[in-house]
């Protein structure tokens, strides 16, 4: 009952966030060996000896059905992420300067990194300068577009894209 109820409440809360803010797969993954040992776990033995062995069955089906899942996460992951670099690459090509491009994380951080750098207020953690650039899944308010790198999606085939955005204003 006690693993059921933290299933039951972690599956609630991810509902409940759900709502307000991106789910990704990765917030479901504790779910899967805690499903797999309810599956598992036999209280009072009330499986005949010579029938334990298909208690497995629904494991396996579990198991098999987060690979039909993990496998196209990856690739859409990947693809997107490949994408992006390519936006990055379009950008340095075009003689932009690491320092003028928000390309996430990553890309900040490894070209654009400076030891003595000091977080701004209002801007949180991220290496931000002079964001005359972003690298973004959509748009964003004071920014054009300028250029889209698409992507083919496994998950819910279609195509996806990375946006290249401008800085409207100063």
């Amino acid at each position: 009952m006690l693993l059921l109820t933290m299933i039951a409440a972690y599956a609630g809360g991810i509902v409940l966030v759900g709502n307000q803010a991106n789910i990704f797969d990765r917030y479901m993954l504790p779910l899967i060996p805690a499903v797999a040992a309810v599956l598992v776990i036999e209280p009072g033995h009330r499986w005949p000896a010579q029938h334990r062995p298909l208690r497995a069955i629904p494991c396996f089906l579990l198991l098999a059905a987060s690979a039909l899942f993990a496998v196209p996460a990856t690739h859409d992951f990947l693809a997107w992420n490949r994408a992006r670099w390519a936006a990055t690459d379009s950008l340095r090509q075009a003689g932009v300067a690491f320092d003028g491009i928000d390309g996430g994380y990553e890309f900040n951080g490894w070209h654009a990194y400076v030891p003595t750098y000091r977080v701004k207020t209002g801007q949180g953690d991220w290496l931000f300068y002079d964001t005359e650039y972003v690298i973004a899944s959509g748009p964003i308010n004071g920014y054009g577009e300028v250029g889209r790198f698409g992507f083919e999606r496994w998950l819910g085939p279609s195509q996806g894209s990375v946006l290249v955005l401008h800085r409207l204003n100063r």
